[in-house]
C-alpha cells in the first residue's frame, strides 16, 4: 500500500490485441535487444509494446511501397516497350479487359519481357472483335481475352483463372 492507503496496480498490462502481457511472453519477445531491455521488467515490456505498434504499422507500409514499386516497374515497362504512360497502359489494360494485377504486371515486365510485350501490343492495338464478356457478377461483367504468348503454359485463359480465384 502507498502512504495514502490506495493498492498499487501489480495486475497484468494489456497489449492493443486484448492479449496480456505476462513475463516470459515479454522476455521472449525481448531477446536479442541491447541492454537493460531484454531483461528489466519494466524496459523490456515498454520496449516490447513499442515494437509491436512498429510492426503493426510497417505491415501495412509495406502494402503500400510494394504497390508504389509495382507502379514504377510497369511504368517503367511500358514506357521501353511501347511508348506508353502508366495511366494510359492501365487504362488500355482495363479497357480491353486484361485481368491482370499491377503484381503480375510488374512480374511479367522483369521476368518476361516477351509476355509484357504481348500486353502492351495488345492496349496499343486492340482487336476490332468484340471482346467476350463473362458474367460472374449480376452488377459486375469482366472482359476476358486470351493471349497468345500465354497458351502454351495452361489450357486455361488469364481471365478465366483469375475469376476462378474472385468466387
Amino acid at each position: 500500500e502507498t502512504k495514502r492507503g490506495e493498492k498499487r496496480g501489480r495486475g497484468r498490462r494489456e497489449v492493443s490485441g486484448g492479449g496480456k502481457m505476462n513475463k516470459g511472453k515479454v522476455f521472449h519477445l525481448a531477446k536479442g535487444y541491447r541492454g537493460r531491455s531484454k531483461n528489466c521488467w519494466v524496459i523490456a515490456r515498454n520496449r516490447v509494446e513499442k515494437g509491436l505498434q512498429y510492426q503493426y504499422r510497417d505491415r501495412r507500409t509495406k502494402k503500400r511501397e510494394l504497390r508504389s514499386q509495382w507502379i514504377q516497374q510497369i511504368g517503367a515497362a511500358s514506357k521501353q516497350m511501347g511508348n506508353l504512360s502508366y495511366s494510359r497502359f492501365i487504362h488500355g489494360v482495363v479497357e480491353n479487359g486484361i485481368a491482370l494485377d499491377r503484381r503480375t504486371l510488374a512480374e511479367l515486365a522483369i521476368t518476361e519481357p516477351f509476355s509484357f510485350r504481348a500486353v502492351v501490343d495488345t492496349v496499343q492495338n486492340p482487336p476490332a472483335s468484340e471482346i467476350p464478356r463473362v458474367e460472374s457478377d449480376p452488377v459486375k461483367s469482366y472482359p476476358v481475352r486470351e493471349f497468345p504468348a500465354f497458351a502454351d503454359r495452361s489450357s486455361h485463359s488469364i481471365g478465366e483463372v483469375v475469376m476462378a480465384e474472385d468466387q
